[in-house]
């Protein structure tokens, strides 16, 4: 057998090995950079509760989102969205966006299963009028309640 043949014959394979080389590794990292889970929103109530231990009530059932309102992820939350519940997968960010006059920044709560759930992110650009935005970043499961006067929302972090 002749060696130069032998040759010949491999080196024809290499553009054929490398291409198909191409298209799993093309394969490989669009799957691995797929889409991120959008986060589910999950309606609690469609009104604010009434009192403190209204919100500690486990009779209190789900009820249908309000009219209008769609089941599209919110990364926007308002005061529109109390009583709502809110899941976010972790890396995800959202932002308050609420009136000073019902919701003031310096009465508004942020109580969490643990201090790591959500972090606040700083460098959101000032809001022209009335209202102001907080944003948070979800850093690990868990869960944490927004709460200022009658704005109440459920913020759950899933992994």
């Amino acid at each position: 057998m002749d060696s130069d043949s032998g040759l010949d014959r491999c080196s024809a394979r290499i553009p054929r090995c490398a291409a198909r080389l191409a298209i799993a590794l093309g394969l490989l990292l669009g799957a691995a950079c797929g889409r991120v889970p959008q986060p589910a929103v999950t309606p609690v109530s469609s009104a604010p509760p009434s009192s403190p231990s209204a919100l500690a009530s486990p009779a209190a059932s789900p009820a249908a989102p309000p009219a209008g309102r769609s089941e599209e992820p919110a990364y926007e939350i308002t005061e529109s969205d109390t009583g709502r519940t809110f899941s976010y997968p972790v890396t995800s960010r959202f932002m308050l966006l609420l009136a000073e006059s019902m919701s003031p920044r310096s009465e508004l709560r942020l109580s969490c299963t643990s201090d790591d759930v959500l972090g606040p992110i700083s460098n959101v650009p000032p809001i022209a009028g009335p209202r102001y935005a907080l944003r948070y970043e979800a850093l690990m499961p868990g869960t944490c309640t927004v709460t200022d006067r009658a704005f109440v929302v459920t913020v759950q972090v899933i992994g």
